[in-house]
């Protein structure tokens, strides 16, 4: 089954599959599948280790905001460094949230950023 939305870019459809009751949009110009509800990670980084588990779920299509609060610096730019590195080998994007804190996002994800008026 597949339904056309007007409120959705041109070229997405969102469709069930296999019946089984999930629905997921459907980019027509590229070959991937996002499923919905979308998800966001939040980890709080403490070691190196956990760069692989953010890198994993961008690669999963969730995004994740990596806080790296708790890692001295030099640990933590490695960590970053990793991250970014994956998240750019699949498309994805990176956006500095804070002093130490930054998402990742699949590329399927965008991100806007909005200031607000200062008064």
């Amino acid at each position: 089954m597949i339904c056309r939305f007007p409120y959705l870019e041109s070229g997405f459809l969102l469709e069930k599959i296999n019946g089984d009751g999930i629905w997921g949009f459907n980019n027509l110009m590229d070959s991937e599948f996002v499923f919905l509800p979308s998800q966001v990670l939040i980890l709080r980084c403490h070691q190196h280790a956990d760069a692989l588990t953010a890198a994993r779920a961008v690669k999963q299509h969730k995004s994740v905001v990596v806080d790296t609060e708790q890692m001295d610096a030099a640990a933590a730019q490695r960590l970053l460094d990793f991250v970014a590195g994956a998240v750019d080998a699949i498309d994805g994007n990176a956006e500095r949230l804070g002093e130490n804190s930054f998402l990742f996002t699949p590329h399927q994800v965008q991100v806007s950023r909005m200031d607000s008026a200062v008064e």
